[in-house]
């Protein structure tokens, strides 16, 4: 029996080593296949009216028609990026590949590995206008307080007053007091939040009894999650504030919660819109969890006076302020224009064409079709399955912007952790050369990812 139980763990290191070796060629044989592709040259200019026809191509044949809508990044900038992809794949688990009980490698590697890769992110890429605009607002806090920013919002920073409630500037302004003006300290509020939604997302698994190291795995995977959380944007913290609520509101409407939980999910919720005002989706996502578990009208009073609270007293600063007409002209003017049968078709298919295939990750939609079916058959399924779909249905008809799809991405992570099952007892070959296809078109997002960022943000 021992003699049989070292040959079995002999053969475990072996294959743990096998695919150690593997994801460290990963990078390395990509990055052959770039300068193979490009012949050591950053690719040529191209005017807009091919990006289309080469966006299409790109999709199609990705390794043999790469898309070149960068002009200033070849394959020796973009080598932090390969290598920052194989980690976010690496951070969830590649046991699950190996064995079917290999914990290999252990979590707190995979959170080092997964961190140490945003510190990298944070401190490499340039600031976006939207965070320009944050932090102008934010020192404005900063120099002069918050009565004269609350006073002047109108007029500090027109992106933001225009769109946007007042929380990320306001806790930004706080920080600077500490830390100074500086970009890449900043931007771990992004890291921050990134980590609070993979933690609720992983106690959301467990809630609807699924495994929380797949979820996290396959949430990490998507291109657009690890660049917010690597950014100081509004996106993240909404999505941290979302996902809190809904996970607390989940857990007190099944049984399993006090009445605390329906406290933090009504705060949770109301922070979410000061972050977002398109965050307010939330509220009918809430009002059909607690019509399903059959709460009591006490929970529905308590849970949605709290943030009707917080929103009046946001809308009093507003008219004090001259800022709600201002607000009200510009969402009348956007929806003016997305509502128009040219305008808004427009710029819907220009907005969904080039970024939702490559921001929300081509590798992880064959996962969320394989699991759907068994998903919409459990109780517990449709309720991710309404939640990630309200969020997307909502963004589609409002603002297509992949990033605002953000407070989705958990749900429907746990619904596509699941299709990863029937690999379980599936042959090891097959798993790993599985697994090596999804990291390596995992590559390619992230890559394409990043040059799309450069244009449209």
């Amino acid at each position: 029996m021992k003699r049989s139980l070292s040959g079995t763990d002999a053969r475990t290191h072996r294959r743990e080593g096998i695919v150690t070796l593997l994801l460290f060629l990963l990078p390395v044989e990509f990055l052959l296949l770039s300068a193979l592709l490009h012949g050591g040259e950053a690719p040529s200019d191209m005017t807009k009216s091919l990006v289309g026809p080469e966006l299409v191509a790109s999709y199609v044949l990705p390794f043999l028609a790469r898309p070149t809508l960068w002009e200033k990044f070849d394959a020796f900038v973009l080598c932090p990026f390969h290598l920052l992809a194989v980690g976010v794949s690496i951070a969830g688990g590649v046991g699950l590949y190996v064995t079917r009980r290999a914990r290999f490698p252990s979590w707190r590697w995979g959170v080092g590995i997964w961190i140490g890769l945003l510190l990298f992110h944070v401190a490499w890429l340039r600031p976006w206008n939207d965070e320009r605009s944050l932090l102008a607002a934010a020192d404005f806090v900063h120099r002069h307080g918050l009565e004269r920013f609350f006073a002047a919002y109108g007029r500090i920073e027109p992106w933001l007053a225009e769109k946007h409630p007042p929380l990320v500037p306001v806790v930004l302004g706080l920080l600077l007091r500490f830390v100074g003006p500086s970009l890449p300290i900043t931007r771990g509020i992004g890291i921050v939040s990134g980590g609070v939604t993979l933690w609720f997302t992983a106690r959301l698994a467990r809630l609807f009894r699924c495994d929380p190291h797949r979820s996290v795995l396959v949430l990490a995977a998507f291109p657009i999650f690890f660049w917010s959380s690597g950014s100081v944007l509004l996106d993240m913290p909404a999505t941290a504030f979302f996902t809190m609520a809904l996970f607390h509101l989940l857990r007190y409407v099944r049984g399993e919660g006090k009445e605390s939980d329906l406290f933090v999910a009504a705060l949770g919720a109301g922070a979410s819109c000061l972050v977002r005002y398109n965050a307010v989706v939330i509220y009918p996502i809430a009002a059909l969890f607690l019509w399903r578990g059959k709460a009591t009208r006490r929970a529905w009073i308590r849970f949605f006076t709290l943030p009707v609270v917080m929103l009046l007293a946001w809308g009093s600063v507003l008219f004090v302020s001259g800022t709600a007409t201002l607000q009200f002209r510009r969402l009348t003017r956007l929806a003016a224009t997305l509502l128009g049968s040219a305008g808004g078709g427009e710029y819907t298919l220009s907005t969904l064409l080039p970024l939702f295939p490559v921001q929300l990750g081509i590798h992880l939609f064959p996962l969320l079709l394989a699991a759907f079916p068994g998903a919409w058959r459990e109780e517990g399924g449709r309720t991710l399955l309404l939640w990630g779909g309200g969020v997307c249905l909502f963004v589609l008809l409002t603002l297509p912007v992949p990033r605002y799809l953000l407070p989705a991405l958990p749900p429907l992570s746990i619904v596509a952790a699941e299709g990863l099952a029937p690999l379980d007892d599936s042959p090891f070959l097959l798993r790993m050369a599985l697994f090596e296809t999804f990291v390596i078109v995992a590559l390619y997002d992230f890559e394409t990812n990043l040059g799309m960022t450069y244009i449209f943000y």
